[in-house]
C-alpha cells in the first residue's frame, strides 16, 4: 500500500485443483481430505474499521510460527501446540491447497501433512513473512517467499534432488477463545516443484 492506494499485489491460485477438477492431476492422491475451501464456520470475515482481538489474533499466530520452527524429528511434534496452554484449538481445522488436501485436529495435519513434509525438507526455515496483518478474530501472514529449504527426501512422488528451494506462502487464520480454530493455506506449489525439475502443468498436458 502507498498512500493509501494499493500499489503491488500478488496471487497464488491453487492450478493444482483446476487440474483435479479436470481430471489431471499431475501428482499421487492427497493424503488429506479432498475438498474445496469452506467459508469461516462463524460465517463473517473481515471487518471494517479497528475492530477488537486485532493485535491478540496477530500475536496468536506469531507466537505459533515461532515455535513451530523447533520439532521433534521422530513425531513431527512442536512445544505449545497443543494442550491446555497451546496455540491451536483441540478441533482445529486445516485447509490445504491441492496435493495436501484438508486435516482434521492436529493428529491429523501430523499425519498428512507435516511429516512428509518435515521428511523432505528437514531444514525449513519458514516465518519470512513481511506482510502481516491483524483483523478482530482473523489473521494473515504471507512472504514470497516465506519459506527456504533443501529437498533432501521424496515429496508428492519427487525422489530428492538435494537442491535449495524457496516456497511463496499464504495462511489465513481464524482465532476463538485466544485459540487457532481455522487455518486456510496457499502455497505455490507450481513454482516449489518447477525448482525440482517437474513442471507440472506439462505432466498435467500429457496426461490423457
Amino acid at each position: 500500500m502507498e498512500n493509501g492506494r494499493i500499489a503491488e499485489a500478488k496471487l497464488i491460485i491453487d492450478f493444482l485443483d483446476l487440474m483435479r477438477q479436470a481430471g489431471r492431476f499431475p501428482l499421487p492422491h492427497m493424503l488429506g481430505t479432498e475438498m474445496l475451501f469452506p467459508n469461516p464456520a462463524t460465517h463473517d470475515g473481515v471487518i471494517p474499521g479497528n475492530p477488537e482481538n486485532s493485535e491478540a489474533s496477530l500475536d496468536l499466530v506469531e507466537g505459533m510460527l515461532g515455535d513451530l520452527k523447533e520439532y521433534d524429528p521422530e513425531t513431527f511434534t512442536s512445544k505449545g501446540q497443543t494442550g491446555d496452554e497451546g496455540y491451536w484449538h483441540d478441533d482445529m481445522l486445516w485447509y490445504g491447497p491441492a496435493g495436501i488436501g484438508a486435516n482434521y485436529r492436529w493428529e491429523g495435519f501430523e499425519k498428512d501433512h507435516r511429516a512428509a513434509f518435515l521428511t523432505a525438507f528437514p531444514d525449513r526455515v519458514g516465518g519470512n513473512h513481511y506482510c502481516r496483518i491483524g483483523d478482530g478474530n482473523y489473521a494473515a501472514v504471507s512472504g514470497w517467499p516465506s519459506m527456504t529449504m533443501t529437498h533432501q527426501g521424496e515429496y508428492l512422488g519427487v525422489p530428492a534432488t538435494g537442491k535449495a528451494l524457496t516456497l511463496r506462502v499464504m495462511d489465513f487464520y481464524r482465532c476463538a477463545d485466544h485459540k487457532i480454530m481455522e487455518n486456510w493455506v496457499l502455497l505455490d506449489y507450481l513454482h516449489l516443484f518447477d525448482q525440482m525439475g517437474v513442471d507440472l502443468i506439462a505432466r498435467s498436458e500429457e496426461m490423457a
